[in-house]
This record gives C-alpha cells, sequence and structure tokens, in this order.
C-alpha cells in the first residue's frame, strides 16, 4: 500500500489492515506509530520524510522484529 506524500497525520485508519506486508508512508507528518504495532504481517515499512520521534520508533521495532524498517 502506498501513502507515501499525502499529508497523513493519524494512522489509526490502517490498525485494521492486518494482513499488509509492505506499506510506503514516506513524506507525510506521522509522529505516532501506535496503530501500525498490530500489522505483524509486515515485511518491509517505508517512513522516510516523517518528523517521528525516536521512542516511537523503538516501539515499532519491538512490536516488528521481522520488519525492514526504512527512514532514509
Amino acid at each position: 500500500l502506498n501513502l507515501g506524500d499525502n499529508q497523513i497525520t493519524d494512522l489509526a485508519s490502517l490498525a485494521g489492515l492486518t494482513n499488509l506486508t509492505e506499506l510506503f508512508l514516506g513524506d507525510n507528518r506521522i509522529t505516532d506509530l501506535t496503530p501500525l504495532a498490530g500489522l505483524t504481517k509486515l515485511k518491509i515499512l517505508y517512513l522516510w520524510g516523517n518528523p517521528i520521534p525516536d521512542d516511537q520508533i523503538e516501539m515499532l521495532r519491538k512490536a516488528l522484529p521481522n520488519c525492514v524498517i526504512t527512514f532514509d
């Protein structure tokens, strides 16, 4: 699912998409990654260009250990 460059700030609507394996969220305004923590089938997650706090990044890495998360 490619949602890059859409000025997204709230990811709550994605929380139910539990079968996603790839998610592109680059160049948005995301600061809270909590809704993505339940997307355990994710293999690739692109988050470059977002003002994400370090604690959110660490939380998501722990929640999705099998996912490649890219911030660059």
